[in-house]
């Protein structure tokens, strides 16, 4: 070991301690120091912001949590809106799918691969499932 990596070493370790070191208000100008610091008032930016409630759902405690904000709810919606599509059935023109459409799921058929979907149930419900025929010319579907 050279003389110079000892010293950086030991001049590094000397930096480490010294900062880790506390020191205790025992002058009385460090102790006013430390309550004046400690009676000063917060900025009015954070003072202002009231704290969150607690929220307790079941198990679920929440607690200092702020509200979403309205705009970032807006913008997340774009992501949740989503159309939902399924398979349900082989047929013999093709397959049966539904789709999502608002709220609501309706029975299509599509014929070829990659072919257009052709709706076939058009209700204000949504559709629960849709099976074929076992010889593939009619379907039933639940609502």
């Amino acid at each position: 070991m050279t003389a110079k990596s000892l010293f950086l070493g030991t001049s590094a370790l000397m930096l480490t301690l010294a900062g880790c070191a506390t020191l205790a208000p025992t002058e009385p100008a460090l102790a006013q120091d430390t309550a004046a610091v400690e009676t000063a008032e917060a900025p009015a930016e954070i003072s202002a912001t009231p704290t969150p409630e607690r929220v307790e759902v079941g198990q679920l405690v929440m607690e200092g949590i702020p509200d979403i904000p309205a705009d970032i709810k807006e913008r997340l919606r774009q992501y949740q809106n989503v159309r939902g599509h399924g398979f349900r059935d082989w047929t013999n023109d093709g397959i049966l799918i539904t789709t999502r459409f608002g709220e609501v799921s309706q029975v299509h058929t599509v014929t070829q691969p990659l072919g257009a979907r052709r709706q076939i149930t058009f209700y204000n419900e949504p559709i629960g499932g849709a099976n074929a025929s076992p010889d593939g010319t009619q379907f039933v579907f639940s609502k």
